[in-house]
């Protein structure tokens, strides 16, 4: 590995396997994906998202 120093700082040259341990992996399934479509609309709740829901519906007034 070549160092290289800038500023103070040293930087280090990765080499290809470095790089082809560390790649993205699948990891969003079916509970995932719930999970995170839960999230949005219990946060939407709680920041006015969903202001005008309230007028939408059934009119039983």
């Amino acid at each position: 590995m070549s160092d290289e120093r800038i500023g103070g700082v040293r930087y280090q040259k990765a080499q290809d396997e470095y790089f082809a341990r560390r790649t993205l992996r699948r990891h969003a399934r079916v509970w995932s994906s719930w999970a995170l479509g839960v999230g949005a609309v219990i946060s939407g709740d709680f920041f006015g998202w969903t202001s005008g829901s309230p007028s939408v519906g059934s009119e039983s007034s």
